[in-house]
């Protein structure tokens, strides 16, 4: 298995935060993990596959997305 996705709402008798701490964070596809979420606000670790990759989506499709009103 490569990676986890979490698929949120879950059954009233799990717990969200025991079942997103529970994935391994090398795998945690979203970045949920307490771990990926420290990633993705720090410019020394990637984070996880899918915010990284919304963000290079939005750099491609927008030069200055800071401030964009679009």
């Amino acid at each position: 298995m490569h990676g986890i996705l979490g698929a949120v709402a879950l059954a009233p008798q799990l717990a969200e935060d025991e079942v997103i701490e529970a994935i391994d964070p090398a795998k945690d596809v979203d970045g949920f993990h307490p771990i990926n979420v420290a990633g993705c606000r720090s410019a020394r670790r990637a984070g996880a596959c899918t915010p990284y990759g919304c963000t290079l989506l939005i750099r491609e499709a927008v030069a200055e997305p800071a401030g964009n009103t679009r």
